[in-house]
């Protein structure tokens, strides 16, 4: 129950810092570059939606170790979804990886820059020193939170469907 009331609450936080971002990318849009003075005004949505991603990542995590205990616990025949609930929530976390790492690599910016929040954030003030290195971060983090938007609605309906399956499954054994 903690991890889909954690889960909600993140996915409000992506859609919110989706937003924000959404919303200082249109305004750059509107002056064709992105200045010093509103790039101030992004790099904490961006900080924001890093934290939201290594958050999504640990609950996932989380989510599948307490699926692989349940599953030790009870046996792995769990229905309706067994042992592949495990797999799922892996392949949750690499689908998210590649499609960061996608989105980074469409505007020519190097995902490893953006592999922690303290990296994320050094890589921001370096690509500030450039109004097109600040549009490629704010495309990119745009792209980002959209994906992160839909990545954590998946992962709250699996974390959901866990917990109804085992809440189900507990009252019959």
């Amino acid at each position: 129950v903690q991890e889909v009331t954690a889960v909600e609450s993140l996915a409000k936080q992506a859609e919110s810092v989706e937003n924000q971002i959404q919303m200082v990318y249109n305004q750059a849009l509107n002056l064709e570059q992105v200045p010093i003075q509103l790039w101030d005004s992004v790099t904490a949505p961006i900080s924001q939606l890093m934290n939201v991603v290594q958050t999504a990542k640990g609950l996932a995590y989380s989510a599948q170790n307490i699926g692989t205990n349940f599953n030790n616990l009870y046996g792995n025949g769990m229905p309706p979804l067994g042992s592949s609930y495990s797999q799922s929530l892996s392949s949750w976390n690499t689908n998210t990886d590649d499609q960061i790492k996608s989105m980074m690599r469409q505007f020519h910016l190097q995902a490893n820059q953006f592999s922690s929040v303290q990296s994320g954030t050094e890589a921001l003030v370096n690509a500030g020193q450039s109004a097109s290195g600040r549009m490629a971060v704010l495309q990119a983090a745009d792209g980002i939170a959209g994906v992160e938007v839909g990545q954590i609605q998946e992962l709250q309906q699996d974390v959901m469907a866990e917990a109804a399956a085992q809440g189900a499954y507990e009252s019959q054994v």
